[in-house]
């Protein structure tokens, strides 16, 4: 399947400064793509991850969304049911092809912590985000470039939570 092919590449592409070509990309080939085949009801082991990488890109390539979209994503992001539980089950299948679902899912609420200035919601965001990306270095021990790219999100993460201090 296309996301299979295309994931790895999407990464490499918004770490090297290429968030709205990963973007368009997995938009136009993966989700476009499925949407045309199977349709707004179909469904596939990799839809769940759809949503989380579309706003990891576009919170990596924009820092203009309105308060709306960033209060619809903070309150996605803080509904457990709704965020991490969908994505738990694929966190080694999807860290064996790249970064494991809890460290996109952390990316998000990384993202989504450095938009909400000095609030609660800033910290909730951010505890959540290094939370999620422990979680992801703890799975991914024996997945060389998912452990690796996970620490290095965390790090950046701890740096910003000493600075906001």
């Amino acid at each position: 399947n296309m996301f299979c092919l295309l994931y790895a590449l999407i990464f490499t592409l918004k770490e090297n400064g290429f968030a709205l070509k990963a973007r368009d990309l997995f938009q136009s080939r993966v989700v476009d793509s499925f949407k045309d085949h199977f349709g707004e009801g179909g469904s596939t082991y990799s839809k769940p991850m759809f949503r989380p990488i579309l706003t990891m890109l576009d919170l990596e390539m924009r820092d203009d969304q309105d308060a709306n979209e960033i209060d619809e994503l903070t309150s996605w992001a803080l509904d457990e049911d709704n965020f991490e539980k969908k994505l738990a089950s694929c966190e080694i299948a999807w860290a064996t092809f790249c970064a494991s679902p809890m460290a996109v899912l952390g990316e998000v609420c990384f993202g989504l912590a450095k938009r909400q200035g000095e609030t609660e919601n800033r910290n909730i965001l951010l505890q959540k985000a290094i939370s999620l990306v422990e979680q992801s270095v703890a799975n991914t021990a024996s997945l060389p470039y998912a452990n690796m790219y996970a620490k290095g999100k965390l790090d950046a993460m701890k740096n910003f939570q000493n600075a906001c201090k």
